[in-house]
């Protein structure tokens, strides 16, 4: 069986992330016990799961992998017969079953059935006569490490403040999927580090839009208790950086990385480079430029936009600032070298930045 081609409509839908391939909507390959284990371990031969995969060029992750060797996932039939074509094995040979694209969710669905007339069989009739809402009652939200305001959350913030939303359930960060996935997944991991909770990443196939989902029910009340933020629009609620990081210049400087790393820009301007913070809120406009007084790395102001093209003051924001972001960092470092890109030039660079240490620049 092919995988769909770009364009196609097809179950068998492959979205790659980051080197990575996540299946969605297709047909799983059952094994028998120990079979899947025997599967991949012969068609890696006499190498180990890293050379073999590194030999391989399968888009997936060694996690991934690992994971399926260890018959912790069942194979997606389509990367069961990638891997049968590459070591010359039939999978006739080893008498799979295949699932239904939705197994997982209607095996689930049965077990939570029974487990619900188990244990609340006295109140089922009482929840289907109030609905829906009576299910809320008793729903409790998921757990996550209490947040410490360090340069990790502070960065975050400026990471809401630039491109976020925040309602009652989640928080959401908006990118561009042709340039920000790099970013994106550092993000993943910085959010992780700050809550314990892995959020997802989506991409909008119909536009260039990528989005980090973190759907914490507490994390939002948090950021609602101890920083005064409120749901929705930022320029109605009049959001800015708050008090209680600006008072402390590590925070305040992560804060930053975040706000310039997404609203922000490290763009090419003429013959030189730029950095320019662009925003309708008028009154973080007006905070940065109050700030700016001690900083002093902006150079220019108008209504909406706030920033430098003065080479030294931008080798300042670096060296206190940083960035986290991976095109902004080609292109400075590119910059640096006396090559002035464009954006889109960045995806050339990828493999030659792709190790270097994040956030770039103060810890560097």
């Amino acid at each position: 069986m092919a995988l769909a081609e770009k364009g196609t409509e097809s179950s068998d839908l492959d979205i790659f992330i980051n080197s990575q391939t996540i299946y969605l909507s297709m047909k799983r390959a059952k094994f028998l016990k120990g079979k899947q284990n025997k599967f991949i371990f012969a068609a890696c031969s006499n190498l180990s799961l890293k050379q073999f995969l590194k030999l391989s060029k399968l888009k997936i992750s060694y996690s991934a992998l690992k994971r399926y060797a260890r018959e912790i996932l069942t194979l997606p039939l389509p990367l069961a017969e990638k891997i049968a074509k590459i070591s010359n094995q039939k999978l006739s040979d080893y008498k799979i079953k295949l699932l239904d694209e939705n197994w997982g969710a209607s095996k689930g669905g049965k077990r939570g059935i029974k487990v619900m007339m188990s244990k609340y069989k006295d109140k089922l009739q009482l929840w289907r006569r109030r609905g829906a809402k009576a299910l809320a009652k008793y729903s409790i939200p998921k757990k996550i490490k209490k947040p410490q305001l360090n340069e990790e959350l502070a960065e975050f913030i400026g990471v809401y403040l630039g491109d976020g939303t925040l309602t009652k359930y989640f928080v959401r960060i908006f990118g561009d999927k042709r340039y920000d996935l790099h970013y994106f997944n550092y993000l993943a991991s910085l959010v992780y580090s700050i809550i314990g909770i892995q959020p997802k990443i989506r991409i909008e196939r119909s536009r260039n839009l990528l989005i980090l989902d973190i759907r914490s029910k507490l994390f939002c009340d948090y950021l609602k208790n101890d920083f005064g933020f409120k749901d929705g629009c930022k320029i109605r609620n009049k959001v800015v950086i708050p008090e209680k990081i600006i008072r402390r210049k590590e925070l305040l400087f992560s804060c930053l990385r975040g706000l310039i790393d997404t609203d922000g820009s490290i763009a090419k301007d003429g013959e030189t480079l730029c950095i320019r913070f662009r925003s309708h809120n008028p009154l973080i406009i007006e905070q940065l430029a109050k700030l700016n007084e001690q900083l002093t790395i902006f150079t220019f102001q108008y209504k909406t936009v706030i920033g430098t093209r003065n080479v030294s003051k931008i080798n300042y924001f670096f060296k206190t600032i940083g960035s986290s972001n991976l095109s902004n960092i080609i292109r400075y470092c590119e910059f640096k070298k006396g090559n002035l890109i464009k954006k889109e030039e960045t995806l050339k660079y990828i493999d030659l930045y792709k190790n270097v240490r994040i956030p770039y620049g103060p810890l560097v």
